[in-house]
């Protein structure tokens, strides 16, 4: 299957579904390593609304990208600490 057609099975697989928590309204964009939808996280009030990003499987079985994998969560961990209303928070 060619990778366009598995972005779109995965995206109109993942839309108005719960994952995690979390209810996927809408579908915002891909790269080269996932795709990125709008959710909103459930039973909080005030609603609050996420970005968030599901990573291909086929790129975290890929060795050559181990580097990338471990600066992403090295980055989402710095994230986590940070609160400042001009910038977004990770979780």
């Amino acid at each position: 299957m060619a990778q366009a057609q598995l972005r779109k099975s995965a995206q109109e697989g993942l839309i108005n579904t719960t994952q995690n928590g979390y209810f996927i309204q809408s579908y915002l964009g891909s790269g080269t390593s996932g795709l990125v939808f709008k959710a909103e996280k459930l039973f909080t009030k005030p609603t609050q609304i996420f970005a968030i990003k599901v990573l291909f499987k086929s790129y975290l079985d890929l060795p050559a990208h181990q580097k990338e994998l471990d600066r992403l969560n090295s980055e989402r961990l710095q994230m986590t600490r940070i609160r400042h209303p001009n910038i977004v928070h990770c979780y």
